[in-house]
């Protein structure tokens, strides 16, 4: 498979991807995925698929400082050429790593202008125990998001952070919980 990841073909290459993904092998070599993840001559849909199976194999991966090394690189290097399907899943990737020193790099993308990308980031945000942002959380579980999926991410993320209390999309309680805890 890791072969036909690396073809010039890129419909092998997708098909290649994809059994990365479902197969999700501790020994796939991350650098395979990140190269067609940056290999801008590939369509969006390919590069977003091969993040995508980069996700999938982190958590069980022998390589996982690694993979998180690829999720910093696209998102401070390359942060700006990259379709938003990529920064989701690499700001899904930083928050399944729940390594705190990702936090500012993940908060950052809490004000992106692709819901998806917002929405990915109040999970991680909530992942990596992100209590330094819990302002930019209310922020988005408030009428200033349009997006109710952003807004129930937001959400969840609170929930994480407050010791899954939940007050739901009351402000005023979320305000007075953090309050309390700090």
């Amino acid at each position: 498979i890791l072969q036909g990841a690396q073809l010039a073909d890129p419909v092998l290459v997708q098909r290649a991807v994809f059994g990365l993904a479902i197969l999700r092998a501790p020994a796939t070599p991350p650098g395979v995925l990140a190269s067609i993840i940056e290999n801008e001559k590939l369509g969006e849909m390919s590069r977003t698929q091969a993040a995508w199976a980069l996700y999938e194999v982190q958590d069980v991966s022998d390589h996982k400082e690694q993979i998180v090394g690829v999720w910093k690189r696209l998102l401070t290097e390359k942060r700006d050429s990259l379709p938003a399907g990529v920064i989701v899943q690499a700001v899904r990737g930083l928050g399944l790593s729940r390594d705190k020193t990702q936090t500012e790099l993940a908060a950052s993308f809490l004000k992106h202008q692709v819901p998806k990308v917002r929405e990915a980031a109040a999970v991680a945000t909530g992942r990596l125990n992100a209590q330094t942002h819990v302002e930019d959380l209310l922020a988005m579980i408030g009428p200033s998001e349009a997006v109710p999926n952003v807004r129930l991410a937001a959400r969840k993320a609170l929930q994480e952070l407050a010791g899954q209390d939940d007050y739901g999309y009351d402000v005023s309680a979320w305000r007075k919980a953090f309050d309390r805890g700090r």
